[in-house]
């Protein structure tokens, strides 16, 4: 076995798949279901994310972020962009607590976000998952 397959052997693996409804993601025997939601504090500046994913909003005082929809925030300086990158460093947390080589992603059903994002849904989430410390970022 070589170098390169022992390395490959020994990167993460994260299946993403989307839905009209919500994102899984999956490594190994683990899986999470998360909508496509970012609730960040209204009263910090700039805002810190109070939740993501999550049906329930945050009792406090709140701004709700549907990330791929084509709604507008209301707070300046703030942008889709960064609630995504916070969106996806949340799920890559909770799904591998601890890793020391960065994850291999692999993406499916993008194309059911074509309509919201115009065709440019690879490039936006690849720029998304390797800004949240993804290794790779592959689609089919």
């Amino acid at each position: 076995m070589s170098l390169m397959n022992i390395f490959d052997f020994a990167v993460p693996k994260i299946s993403v798949d989307f839905t009209p409804t919500d994102i899984i993601f999956r490594h190994k025997e683990k899986t999470i279901r998360l909508l496509p939601i970012v609730y960040l504090s209204k009263t910090d500046n700039p805002p810190l994310v109070l939740d993501v994913g999550s049906q329930t909003a945050p009792e406090s005082e709140h701004i709700e972020v549907h990330i791929f929809s084509s709604d507008k925030i209301d707070t300046p300086g703030l942008k889709k962009e960064d609630c995504l990158k916070a969106f996806v460093m949340h799920a890559l947390k909770e799904l591998m607590p601890r890793y020391f080589i960065r994850p291999k992603i692999l993406i499916n059903q993008s194309a059911l976000l074509n309509d919201r994002l115009c065709g440019y849904q690879e490039m936006v989430l690849k720029e998304a998952f390797l800004s949240a410390g993804a290794m790779e970022c592959s689609f089919i």
